[in-house]
């Protein structure tokens, strides 16, 4: 079990879900046209890259900040998920802008 999940005390599909509903969130922040662009948002496998990497990174400030209360016995997991999700909203932040535009572009019908 990795360390944030630990903290968190979420299992591992608990955390995907989690990081699933965040990308899911991420990506409704850029489509103005659901019906026609957040297929093609969402399946955009550089766009999915991007977000991934984003992510890694405001993970670790995450890890790098509760580093010095570890050994406090007093800090809940409710405590570290408040924590986690301070410092995981800064992903809502960040986007990329020509990878956005050409994942819209890119529309995925369905026949």
């Amino acid at each position: 079990m990795s360390l944030i999940n630990k903290l968190l005390d979420f299992t591992p599909e608990m955390y995907e879900d989690m990081i699933w509903d965040t990308y899911f969130e991420w990506c409704m922040n850029f489509v103005t046209d659901y019906e026609k662009e957040l297929q093609s948002v969402l399946a955009n496998k550089a766009l999915n890259s991007y977000f991934r990497q984003e992510y890694v990174k405001v993970e670790k400030e995450f890890l790098k900040r509760v580093d010095m209360y570890k050994g406090y016995d007093s800090i809940t997991s409710d405590d570290y998920r408040n924590f986690y999700a301070k410092c995981t909203a800064l992903i809502f932040g960040r986007f990329p802008k020509p990878l956005l535009a050409k994942a819209k572009k890119a529309c995925i019908t369905s026949n």
